[in-house]
């Protein structure tokens, strides 16, 4: 993923939010106690089916449905209706295996609702090869920022890397470059005094 930019690892972000959401309902008033309560709520996630698969993660890997304590004394799985360990077992794996066919089939059918959803009230813009752009800084921690601009550059675009990401160097040292998301890109115009030339195909 490109640095500063998290969202372009959705998966991932997806997962520290609900672990997040999951942690600011049950930690203490000073939330110091957050790292005690996290094995409970990777616990809970994997329990739970999702939305996308409509399994829950813990049965996708292994198989079977995740048991607790409770579980083995109210005897929820009656063991014995199987007559030997190998009919469990390959009753087991053949459930396992129409199971994660029918999450995969779940999963692209959500994506392309998602992708369509998204697609339809957002507009991705487009950067030209050798475009002048200035590039958003992470804003830093510091007392005023005032005077403070958190766009630098300006940059020349090298090339796209793929859909949403540029490769881009520094108008005033080319040597630096950065590979960016285009959320963090602005179309700029150099002023006439500071027309540079960069010969793009020396930084190919």
């Amino acid at each position: 993923t490109t640095p500063y930019h998290p969202s372009s690892n959705g998966l991932v972000e997806k997962l520290n939010g609900i672990l997040k959401a999951v942690l600011t309902a049950h930690v203490n008033g000073n939330r110091k106690n957050w790292d005690i309560l996290l094995p409970y709520a990777v616990s809970a996630y994997n329990a739970t089916p999702h939305t996308s698969t409509e399994y829950a993660p813990y049965y996708l890997l292994y198989g079977i449905d995740y048991r607790q304590p409770i579980d083995n004394k109210l005897n929820v799985r009656n063991w014995s209706l199987m007559s030997t360990v190998e009919d469990m077992e390959s009753n087991e794996i053949r459930e396992l295996r129409v199971a994660r066919e029918i999450a995969l089939e779940n999963i692209f059918d959500k994506a392309q609702y998602n992708v369509e959803k998204l697609s339809k009230r957002r507009i991705i813009p487009e950067i030209s090869e050798s475009q002048y752009v200035m590039l958003y800084n992470a804003p830093l921690r510091m007392k005023t920022k005032a005077l403070w601009s958190p766009w630098e550059g300006p940059y020349v675009v090298i090339k796209r890397m793929g859909l949403n990401t540029y490769d881009i160097a520094l108008v005033s040292d080319p040597l630096i470059r950065k590979v960016v998301n285009i959320e963090k890109l602005r179309v700029t115009y150099p002023r006439i005094e500071e027309d540079i030339v960069i010969d793009l195909v020396t930084l190919y």
